[in-house]
C-alpha cells in the first residue's frame, strides 16, 4: 500500500493492522465529527467535484 508512506500515523503499520487503527480513531473522532454541520460525501466523485461542493457549501 505505497500510499500509506504520505500518511505519518499509518507508514509504520503492517497492512494487516491498519482497519484496526482506523476503526479506533474514527471512534475516538466521532465526538467531533458528529459536530459538523456540513458533511461533504467524497465517494465516486472527482476531486474537483468535491473541491466544487465545498466552495458552494461555504459561500
Amino acid at each position: 500500500m505505497p500510499k500509506k508512506i504520505k500518511r505519518p500515523l499509518v507508514a509504520d503499520l503492517e497492512d494487516d493492522k491498519l482497519i484496526e487503527f482506523v476503526a479506533k480513531h474514527l471512534f475516538e473522532r466521532r465526538f467531533f465529527y458528529e459536530q459538523a454541520s456540513i458533511t461533504v460525501h467524497t465517494e465516486d466523485k472527482s476531486i474537483e467535484e468535491i473541491i466544487t461542493e465545498i466552495r458552494i457549501l461555504l459561500y
